[in-house]
């Protein structure tokens, strides 16, 4: 678009448009643009324990193996009933592939 077109509408729209909606979004549109959103800048407090991934480590592990080693084969073999096909699948494809264990879970 020419820019003369662009002020051209923009002057329309500044002189069919009272004085104080004007002041009003040329207001809004510098402090939502230029500063940020009021948002933005809200104080907010939350409540956090830094410590608590060590406290749950011990579980973790537990249920999902050193670094969620088992969690991520369990999200591989999926949820839908074939887990078994998936397993030995994938048991041909690794031969002569080094495994550090075999999985706690399933038989």
């Amino acid at each position: 678009m020419p820019r003369a077109f662009v002020f051209l509408m923009l002057g329309v729209i500044l002189t069919a448009v009272p004085a104080d909606a004007v002041v009003g979004l040329i207001r809004t549109l510098i402090r939502d643009n230029l500063a940020g959103k009021p948002v933005n800048f809200q104080v907010q407090e939350w409540r956090f324990d830094p410590y608590v991934a060590e406290r749950m480590r011990p579980e973790y592990e537990a249920l999902n193996g050193i670094r969620g080693e088992e969690l991520i084969e369990r999200f591989g073999l999926g949820e839908d009933g074939y887990t078994e096909q998936r397993r030995e699948l994938q048991r041909q494809r690794d031969i002569g592939v080094y495994v550090s264990k075999q999985p706690r879970f399933g038989p």
